[in-house]
């Protein structure tokens, strides 16, 4: 039998006694500030555990899992009918885990008139059949801000919002949140400034965020809340033991679910209280 040299023995048992790195790959939206975060907050008390994120885009969650390059993938949509066609077709099983939600604001100028918007104006606007505030209780031309493309919340937006219809040619793209809402509140238009962005990042003083269909977006609605995305762990069913203990230290510690909640972010906990509160009374214990 084959021995192996010391040096590479050292190394090995290095490795194991530092606990190792989790590899985690996927949604800009999870990837951007959320679970930094949350890996810092848990290296903290296990120093042993290193971290690589790689915030990609949701389709690198699955790419990642199923090419084995990511122990945990971040998801902030559902995987596709071709997207689980690959996972079959390898005979490769996985698990998911929710681990918050985020919503999508839709802000304008604090002082526009208008006070709320539904799913079908925003199809209106979004698309370029309305172009003026008029329509619905405000004034001037509208002027809509997107993010660009590439931004998880781009295509999500278009598919609830717009029911998979085509932005208007008026519309400006731009390349994240924060230069989203600058845009939208801009001196030259202010009152026709729209936007979207996910909730976290809509920080700006001269806005507002617009109740969609009469639900403002807070912790307590957000499962009622029409523009509410869930956010999503998912791993192969053999994932290491380190990397299923930060899943469950995510989704099951004070820790964690302040974290979600001081980013702007939802918490699993703020969704289970939101639901437990609607309950009759003898149903709550």
């Amino acid at each position: 039998m084959r021995r192996l040299p010391i040096h590479l023995l050292c190394l090995l048992l290095v490795t194991f006694s530092y606990g190792g790195e989790i590899v985690i790959k996927g949604s800009d939206t999870m990837g951007a500030k959320l679970v930094p975060q949350w890996t810092e907050l848990y290296a903290k008390g296990n120093p042993k555990i290193t971290f690589s994120i790689q915030a990609e885009g949701t389709s690198s969650c699955f790419r990642s899992l199923l090419d084995g390059a990511c122990d945990i993938g971040m998801a902030s949509r559902p995987p596709t009918a071709e997207e689980l066609a690959r996972f079959v077709a390898k005979d490769i099983s996985w698990d998911k885990r929710t681990v918050g939600y985020a919503m999508t604001a839709i802000i304008v100028y604090r002082e526009n008139p208008v006070s709320d918007v539904s799913l079908l104006d925003l199809e209106k606007i979004y698309t370029g059949q309305v172009i003026d505030w008029q329509s619905f209780g405000g004034r001037g031309k509208i002027a809509a801000y997107s993010p660009n493309s590439a931004s998880g919340v781009y295509s999500f937006f278009q598919r609830v919002a717009m029911r998979g219809k085509h932005y208007g040619q008026s519309i400006s793209h731009l390349g994240d949140g924060s230069a989203t809402q600058a845009f939208a509140v801009s001196n030259q238009n202010r009152f026709g400034g729209i936007a979207y962005l996910g909730l976290p990042f809509a920080t700006h003083k001269e806005t507002k965020c617009l109740p969609v269909n009469g639900i403002a977006p807070t912790h307590h609605n957000a499962k009622r809340y029409p523009l509410t995305r869930e956010l999503c762990f998912f791993y192969r069913r053999d994932v290491s033991k380190e990397a299923k203990k930060f899943i469950d230290w995510v989704c099951s510690t004070e820790a964690a679910y302040a974290m979600t909640e001081r980013i702007g972010f939802t918490s699993i906990r703020k969704v289970n209280e939101a639901e437990l509160s609607t309950l009759p009374q003898h149903q709550k214990k």
